[in-house]
C-alpha cells in the first residue's frame, strides 16, 4: 500500500506540463452553409444534413512552418429559445477516411441569431480519400426540451499555430488539481475513518471498466453516452460543491485517426481505491465541505502519457474523475474542478 501511495504522489507531483505560447494565423475560411431560411434542428431528430462541400483547399494547404499545428473550427450563426436549461450544438464533417466533430459552448438562451465559435479540432492527422464532405448538425438539450434551434450560417476556418520559442514549465499542481495542494502530510484521520471496511477488488474492476467507457465517449465526442455516464449532480473535488451535470462542458472529440486502442497503448491509467487516495488528499475530507468521497467511490487517473508516446488527448481534465455505483448503475460523480 505504501508503495502504491508513493507512486501516486509522484505521478501527480512529478508530471510536468510544458506550456508553450503560440502565434495564430488564419489560413483559410469557407462558407459551408448560408441561407435566409434557417435549418431547423431539434434534439429528437438527431443528425440533420445541412450541405455537401468540397474541402480540397483545406486539406491541400500546407502550414508555413514545420513545427506548426493546424487546427480547424466552425463559426455558426445560430439561435434557440430553449428556456428549460442549457443547450449546445454540434457540427460534423464526414468524408471518406475522416470525421470531424465540432461542439459549440453551452448557452442558456440564444434568442437572436449570434455568431458562436466552436472548439478547436486538430487537423494534421486526417487521411482523406476524397475531399467531398457531408456537413451535418444536431442539437443537444436537457431531457424534455422541445424548443428547436435555427442555423443560418456555418463557416469553417483553418488556423496555423506556430510556437514561440520561449518555454515555460508548470507543475501539475498548477493545472488540473490546482486547488488540492497535492503534497500534504499523511491523513491519519482519514485512515481511521476508513478503518473496518474492506475493499472489493471486483468493484474496482467494474469501476475501471466503466471509467474506460467514459473515456471512450469523451474520445469520440459521443455526447449521449457522455451525459448518460454523468450523475445528475457532479461534485467538484476542489471545493466539494455540487453542480448540475448540464453545466459540464461537452467533450471536443479527438481526431478520428485515434482510437481506444491508441489510448490504452499511449496512456497510463489506473483506478485508485479509498485507502489509496484518502491519505493523499486530506482536504477532500474536511468537515465543512458539502461532499466528501466514501469507500464506494473510486478515483480514475488516466492522463499520464507514456514515454515516447504522442499526447493526442487534449482535454486532460476528462481523464481524471471519480466514479461510484449508484442506483441507476455506475456514474461519474466528481471531477477536479467545475
Amino acid at each position: 500500500m505504501k508503495r502504491i501511495i508513493i507512486g501516486l504522489m509522484l505521478l501527480f507531483s512529478g508530471f510536468l506540463l510544458s506550456a508553450e505560447e503560440y502565434v495564430s494565423t488564419l489560413l483559410h475560411s469557407q462558407i459551408l452553409f448560408e441561407d435566409g431560411n434557417p435549418v431547423i434542428v431539434t434534439d429528437d431528430r438527431g443528425w440533420v444534413d445541412v450541405a455537401k462541400t468540397d474541402l480540397s483547399y483545406f486539406f491541400r494547404t500546407p502550414t508555413a512552418h514545420s513545427d506548426s499545428m493546424r487546427k480547424w473550427r466552425v463559426v455558426v450563426t445560430y439561435m434557440d429559445e430553449n428556456r428549460t436549461g442549457q443547450t449546445t450544438l454540434q457540427v460534423r464533417l464526414r468524408g471518406e477516411g475522416y470525421t470531424t466533430l465540432f461542439t459549440l459552448p453551452w448557452n442558456q438562451v440564444q434568442s437572436v441569431p449570434s455568431n458562436v465559435e466552436s472548439n478547436w479540432y486538430m487537423a494534421d492527422r486526417m487521411n482523406p480519400q476524397n475531399f467531398i464532405s457531408q456537413c451535418s448538425a444536431r442539437l443537444i438539450t436537457p431531457p424534455g426540451s422541445i424548443q428547436p434551434g435555427k442555423i443560418y450560417r456555418i463557416v469553417l476556418e483553418s488556423w496555423e499555430f506556430t510556437p514561440v520559442k520561449e518555454n515555460k514549465t508548470y507543475s501539475y499542481n498548477d493545472t488540473l488539481l490546482a486547488s488540492t495542494g497535492l503534497i500534504r502530510p499523511m491523513g491519519q484521520q482519514n485512515r481511521e475513518t476508513a478503518k473496518g471496511a474492506a475493499d472489493d477488488p471486483y468493484s474496482a474492476l467494474k469501476a475501471e471498466e466503466f471509467s474506460l467507457e467514459f473515456v471512450e465517449a469523451s474520445l469520440y465526442g459521443d455526447l449521449p453516452a457522455f451525459y448518460r455516464a454523468l450523475d445528475n449532480e457532479i461534485h467538484s473535488l476542489s471545493d466539494g460543491f455540487n453542480h448540475s451535470k448540464f453545466i459540464i462542458n461537452p467533450p471536443e472529440g479527438v481526431n478520428s485517426a485515434w482510437s481506444m486502442e491508441d489510448y490504452k497503448r499511449d496512456y497510463e491509467y489506473k483506478i485508485y481505491q479509498y485507502d489509496e487516495y484518502a491519505d493523499l488528499f486530506p482536504e477532500w475530507f474536511a468537515k465543512d465541505r458539502d461532499w466528501t468521497p466514501d469507500r464506494r467511490t473510486f478515483l480514475f487517473v488516466g492522463n499520464k502519457v507514456k514515454e515516447g508516446a504522442f499526447p493526442f488527448f487534449t482535454q486532460e481534465d476528462l481523464l481524471v474523475f471519480m466514479v461510484r455505483q449508484q442506483e441507476e448503475g455506475w456514474k461519474v460523480i466528481a471531477r477536479p474542478q467545475i
